[in-house]
């Protein structure tokens, strides 16, 4: 089977072509690092893409999906989160209306409706809380709006937070973790620069997370929405702690406040049991063998903390 993945590139990109390729499928990404390269603001070459290589199943996940830089260029996060699906969808309704399409949205969008730790269906109200969930809650609109109409196999998923070996700087798993490489070495003051550490996230493996949306984009129902979690919930303390545990590190921790980010005392707790049902998934990697993969990858001579 053909496979196009969006962001192929990027960190969850990666992950999920390796699992595909693993499998014997054919694989092929549209971003601007491909072979040939190819902006999602591209309309032309979305198109031209999409019927050469004629996919029967596409992951979108190329996205500007940084929170702070969403505030800092909202206009650039919604034309590359919004027109840049809408592009897709369209091409997918025109060229290859048959495909699935997973559509991979964010926690994020569910902003104010998560206070005081509820648990979050994917019916409960959408209130989004910076510029990067909005976007996203605005492609995931487009999506509904173009299986409605024009009857596009899009299946639309809201993952909770994700990390794993290979995650860029910029976020906290992989910040944490390269300043403690970074001090192992000598290369750093024994201190690491933190935020808000009281903060709650939920943390998956991201190769939980693309077997995921392998099953899903097959066992999912067109039209639908499914919440993605694992129900592991900690503080941005114990992530820190059990990291600098698993290195034996020993760093004094500064606070940084140019660190904090808006509603950081906000936790997303999402009910994950539509997916469950509709897939069978669990996740299968503990979170330590996670952390100790994510201390491999950091501590290996070509990466530069």
């Amino acid at each position: 089977m053909r496979h196009l993945i969006t962001g192929q590139s990027g960190f969850v990109g990666r992950h999920l072509a390796a699992l595909l390729q693993g499998r014997g499928e054919k694989v092929a990404g549209l971003d601007r690092d491909a072979d040939p390269p190819v902006d999602l603001l591209d309309r032309d070459a979305v198109r031209a893409l999409l019927a050469e290589f004629r996919p029967e199943r596409i992951y979108h996940l190329a996205a500007q999906s940084g929170v702070a830089r969403s505030w800092q260029d909202p206009l650039g996060t919604f034309r590359v989160n919004v027109e840049g699906t809408l592009n897709l969808l369209l091409a997918v309704a025109e060229i290859v209306p048959r495909a699935r399409v997973l559509l991979v949205s964010t926690s994020e969008v569910y902003g104010r409706a998560g206070r005081e730790g509820k648990l979050l269906a994917e019916e409960d109200p959408l209130e989004p809380r910076n510029p990067y969930a909005l976007s996203k809650m605005t492609a995931e609109l487009y999506a509904e709006f173009l299986w409605r109409e024009r009857e596009v196999q899009v299946i639309r998923v809201r993952p909770a937070g994700h990390i794993g070996p290979g995650q860029p700087l910029g976020f906290v798993a992989a910040d944490f973790m390269s300043q403690i490489v970074k001090i192992e070495r000598g290369g750093q003051e024994p201190k690491i620069r933190v935020g808000n550490l009281s903060a709650q996230r939920e943390f998956m493996d991201v190769r939980d997370v693309v077997r995921a949306y392998a099953d899903l984009i097959e066992r999912g129902k067109p039209g639908e929405v499914y919440n993605l979690a694992a129900g592991y919930v900690l503080s941005i303390r114990e992530l820190l702690e059990t990291m600098l545990e698993l290195s034996g590190v020993k760093a004094e921790i500064e606070t940084d406040p140019a660190r904090f980010r808006t509603h950081d005392d906000q936790t997303l707790v999402l009910d994950a049991s539509r997916l469950r049902h509709a897939t069978g998934w669990r996740p299968s990697i503990q979170f330590r063998d996670t952390l100790l993969d994510i201390l491999a990858h950091w501590r290996r001579p070509t990466t530069a903390p």
